[in-house]
């Protein structure tokens, strides 16, 4: 993981009901410097940190249509939370 925002006001259409969500920039590992940016599933108020290891995952939007998201790898998040920055980011 590069770095990452919540994203609280949505400006893509259809996703207004998820927000709050959390939105990560990811280099990947088969492929270095090719990146993707996808939601983090396990939410807003996971603490995460630059080079956290992640999995990529699908999510289903409906029966024809899925989306790649990632999930952090090696456990649960259960008690993470986050902290903002002076900038207002969340670290």
């Amino acid at each position: 993981m590069r770095s990452w925002t919540v994203v609280r006001n949505a400006s893509l259409l259809g996703f207004a009901d998820r927000v709050p969500y959390l939105l990560v920039d990811v280099e990947l590992a088969e492929q270095p410097g090719l990146r993707m940016v996808a939601q983090l599933l396990e939410g807003p108020e996971t603490v995460v940190h630059v080079d956290d290891p992640v999995l990529v995952t699908f999510e289903d939007i409906d029966e024809e249509f899925s989306i790649p998201a990632f999930t952090l790898a090696g456990g649960s998040t259960a008690n993470r939370t986050t902290s903002p920055t002076p900038d207002g980011s969340i670290r």
